[in-house]
């Protein structure tokens, strides 16, 4: 009988034990669903940040590409321009006098 009372006390025991383990581990796994949580904010954060970033990026290129289409323009217009003044001045050289903007 003091057999059988050692044994049920040694169960007691380990049972007292698993379910202080069982805490134990409920405890650590939601401190690490904590965790995993805040590191799953910040990955997304940096994410976004990146993406925005590359946005970013995309819109300086396409305005760099825009205003050197832009100078392209203004550099060719220039070059009319001054053909135009340079044909105007030899036909005011040429006689008529008068002023003859094409």
């Amino acid at each position: 009988d003091d057999k059988l009372g050692r044994i049920e006390s040694h169960i007691t025991h380990q049972k007292v034990l698993i379910d202080g383990l069982m805490k134990t581990l409920g405890s650590v796994k939601a401190k690490q669903d904590v965790a995993q949580s805040h590191v799953d904010s910040r990955f997304n954060d940096v994410a976004t940040r990146l993406t925005s970033a590359v946005q970013q990026v995309q819109d300086l290129k396409s305005a760099k590409q825009q205003a050197d289409r832009a100078d392209l323009e203004m550099r060719e217009n220039l070059k009319t321009l001054e053909g135009k003044f340079i044909s105007n001045q030899r036909n005011l050289g040429g006689g008529s006098g008068g002023s003859d903007i094409r």
